[in-house]
């Protein structure tokens, strides 16, 4: 069976403080907001495509925004990814970058 994809890219709904940190809640709101507009069904899934972020995001971050579609699967089948680059992912602590691995460079 062929998959149907639906893509939400990072510039449709992260935003940013004033300051350039990641507006986490404004983000989520606006993800959401996203995934309710489309028609309800079954038979796609959601890819959150980050790879564009200028926000540094950690890894709860990413998390966080998935746990979000959570809430809405009557709008999807329910599979989410995500995409992201590994550079611009922090750890919990801000000053913490994830190491990179052999696939991520």
């Amino acid at each position: 069976m062929p998959a149907d994809i639906r893509v939400i890219r990072a510039q449709e709904f992260l935003r940013s403080t004033e300051c350039g940190r990641l507006d986490l809640e404004e983000s989520k709101r606006l993800l959401v907001e996203i995934a309710l507009a489309s028609p309800p069904s079954k038979h796609y899934d959601v890819l959150v495509d980050t790879r564009s972020a200028h926000s540094e995001m950690t890894v709860s971050d990413l998390l966080d925004l998935a746990s979000e579609l959570h809430g809405v699967r009557k709008s999807f089948a329910g599979k989410t990814a995500s995409l992201f680059h590994a550079r611009g992912l922090t750890t919990r602590s801000s000053s913490q970058r994830v190491p990179k691995t052999e696939a991520s460079k």
